[in-house]
């Protein structure tokens, strides 16, 4: 890295860290339309909290939404409220202030990785840690996103920081973590359980464990691990997942048996874990009662447990798909990642090398869950970002092994296939889903291609520094061309905007709240209103419409049934409206026609001659 900017790094880390986070996040964080499904029923669910004054009970529309814990709910409640008490207006309707949690949790989770890097880092590799995770592809959209992903890392990386110095400390030239910190520690883990579930609880976990496996002294323990690690391979591809459990609970009993736990002792156990059921057991006790167990199993059973078991809601792929996408949702810290990986791998018997190794082995424990989505990966990156940071900033070497200098150029052209792809997507995926390709398009993305290929140049001269200052270019250029260029072409896919602008200019004063058949994606109930009639069928929705009257947004699945079921009924439609888009959500075009539907009661038929 140049002096100066070295001499700013040490001086104000932190400020510069936010400064280029905020820029790579910040765009597209207010206008950027709710996202289907997830961030939708986040952020509708957090809604009617503030609508009902029920912040016990977690609801979506009608029906109750038990599949993650209370935490991000109340976070992006406070946040909405928050901004309605600054601002003197009605936040609520605004996608923008429940994506607040997501911003805050992502800035904590590169301060904490510059923290947690710093337990044996210098500044300048600890800044690099950080500033990889926070430029990745996956932690700057999920920052702008109305879910749990951001904030959950936070609370890893807060809770895994203090795992760290506990286990460097077995060393005489780490100290122990003192009692606040170890508190802080439990702190942060009690609220990753009450933003999501068990899933910190499996990190942390699993890191703890893989380390008292392989520092346990028992000769066969090498060859045991490797074994049930096989065998629980192959028992998940033959899709024996309940099988699968056997080998790991052997594993557990041999770290019972044969680890050395002892230098766990340090984060206080006992005060920890009392002080994780203090903060998490008062809702898990009230939403026990509220939802009579349904709660647990629905969020452990039909959820989790699901996703234990097979794919969930169609997300299931083989293992395997983490990796392939890694080309882009890592990007752009693939620039260093291969060669950081192999030096990281020789220098296992270092402390700090092997706690990253256990942290990021959480990586292939997600390749085997069966139900996928790009950010459960997420809590793996902090690990590989720090080896990454670690091996950038390495003292150049007079001799560069052979080995490294090919994983070098492997490593380069991963980075430059991950930047093609997504540079590629900013320009043709307009052309299929919106307004199409336009000069000032191409000459945006043309300058990421160009910073991108500059810092492929640099790495492979040996030139990490200005490599890394032309790769946080390139990604501070793409971010703002496929938020602020590409996506608002994108109007085929923003049908739930143009929905509710439809039915915003033909709703009249007293009309009933709308009905909605067909295209129901949550995206619809967030913008049109709480009130909002989501109909499983066109019968139900033809129903509900004679019976009240107003308008009706019906896809064309179920226009038949709609239509043959009101003339039963002896109602009347007008069409009054149409709009035709692409549900990305289904992969599917759709054609909505908005009716204006006249209960029978209020048909007044012609005067007899």
């Amino acid at each position: 890295m140049g002096k100066t900017v070295a001499d700013l790094i040490r001086r104000r880390p932190l400020a510069l860290l936010f400064l280029i986070c905020l820029a790579a996040w910040v765009p597209g964080f207010f206008t950027m339309p709710p996202l289907d499904r997830d961030e939708s029923r986040f952020a509708q669910s957090s809604k009617q909290m503030l609508e009902t004054g029920d912040f016990l009970d977690i609801r979506f529309g009608v029906e109750p939404r038990y599949k993650k814990p209370v935490g991000i709910y109340w976070l992006q409640a406070a946040a909405t409220e928050a901004v309605s008490a600054v601002t003197g207006d009605n936040a609520r309707n605004h996608i923008w202030t429940y994506r607040i949690p997501s911003l805050l949790g992502a800035l904590a989770a590169v301060a904490l990785a510059y923290w947690c890097a710093g337990a044996f880092l210098g500044v300048e590799a600890s800044f690099l840690s950080a500033l990889l995770l926070g430029l990745t592809l996956l932690l700057s959209s999920e920052s702008k996103i109305a879910k749990t992903d951001a904030v959950l890392l936070a609370t890893i990386l807060g809770a895994q920081g203090v795992l760290l110095r506990a286990y460097l400390a077995r060393s005489s030239d780490h100290p122990a973590p003192s009692p606040r910190l170890a508190i802080l520690g439990w702190l942060s883990f009690a609220i990753g359980i009450l933003i999501k579930g068990p899933v910190i609880v499996g990190v942390v976990g699993f890191t703890a464990l893989a380390l008292v496996l392989w520092d346990s002294t028992w000769r066969w323990t090498a060859r045991a691990v490797a074994a049930a690690l096989v065998l629980a391979v192959l028992l998940v591809l033959l899709k024996q997942f309940v099988a699968a459990a056997g080998p790991l609970v052997a594993l557990l009993a041999i770290a019972v048996r044969y680890g050395d736990w002892r230098w766990l002792g340090s984060l206080r156990p006992i005060r920890g874990v009392i002080l994780t059921l203090i903060i998490v057991l008062p809702w898990l006790v009230t939403i026990f009662f509220i939802s009579h167990g349904a709660f647990y199993q629905q969020s452990l059973g039909h959820d989790f447990g699901a996703k234990l078991m097979g794919g969930e809601e169609s997300h299931g792929d083989p293992p395997g798909f983490y990796l392939l996408i890694a080309v882009v949702t890592f990007w752009p810290a693939t620039l260093f990642v291969l060669p950081a990986v192999a030096l990281t791998v020789m220098r296992h018997r270092e402390p700090a090398a092997r706690f990253l190794l256990a942290w990021a082995g959480t990586w292939w424990l997600i390749e085997f869950v069966p139900t996928k989505l790009p950010n459960y990966i997420l809590p793996a990156y902090p690990a590989l970002a720090m080896m990454a940071a670690a091996f950038a900033l390495a003292p150049s070497q007079e001799v560069v092994p052979r080995w490294q200098r090919n994983l070098s150029t492997g490593s380069v052209f991963y980075f430059l296939l991950g930047a093609a792809v997504l540079i590629a997507a900013a320009i043709v995926v307009p052309n299929f889903y919106g307004t199409g390709v336009s000069w000032d398009l191409i000459a945006g993305a043309a300058v990421p291609a160009l910073f991108a290929i500059a810092a492929a140049v640099m790495a492979l001269r040996g030139s990490s520094g200005p490599a890394i200052g032309m790769a946080t270019v390139s990604a501070l250029a793409l971010y703002a061309v496929l938020t602020l260029e590409a996506a608002p072409r994108l109007d085929q896919i923003w049908v739930s905007p143009r929905e509710a602008e439809m039915v915003a200019r033909h709703m009249k004063q007293g009309d009933p709240a709308p009905v909605l058949a067909g295209y129901t994606e949550p995206s619809a109930l967030f913008l049109i209103g709480t009130e909002t009639r989501l109909a499983s069928n066109g019968r139900d929705a033809a129903a509900f419409s004679a019976a009240q009257g107003g308008l009706a947004a019906i896809e064309d699945g179920q226009r038949p049934r709609f239509l043959a079921h009101l003339a039963e009924l002896e109602a009347d439609a007008t069409q009054v409206d149409a709009l035709s888009g692409f549900n990305y959500s289904r992969g599917r075009p759709v054609h909505i026609t908005l009716f204006r539907v006249t209960p029978p009661h209020e048909i007044t038929s012609p005067p007899q001659e």
